[in-house]
């Protein structure tokens, strides 16, 4: 059996996870550049945009008898589903990393 040294892998990995948020804060700052609430906000308004234009796809399609239902509609839908989806999964990792201390936001 081997004996583990809690204490000393408690500061390990808070080494470990700080080391971590640096790299990250360097690594998003050099390629992604600032990020103020400007771009936040921009953000948020593209993804309001894509959920509200697959949101009146979703009810045009409602209002459309079954049989009339092409698959030119459907794929237009899930194109629009899509790219709500793929903006909403980037906002959320943008979100994991303000949460994490990865991302410091500038102030405008």
């Amino acid at each position: 059996m081997v004996d583990v040294d809690e204490m000393s892998v408690k500061r390990l990995l808070h080494r470990f996870e700080h080391e971590i948020v640096g790299i990250n804060q360097k690594n998003i700052s050099d390629i992604a550049g600032d990020i103020g609430i400007k771009e936040l906000l921009r953000i948020g308004s593209k993804i309001s945009i894509c959920r509200a234009q697959y949101l009146k796809q979703v009810l045009e399609m409602s209002c459309v008898e079954d049989v009339d239902i092409t698959t030119i509609m459907v794929d237009e839908m899930k194109r629009q589903r899509i790219r709500y989806d793929e903006l909403q999964l980037s906002f959320d990792a943008l979100c994991h990393a303000l949460k994490r201390g990865y991302v410091v936001v500038k102030e405008d």
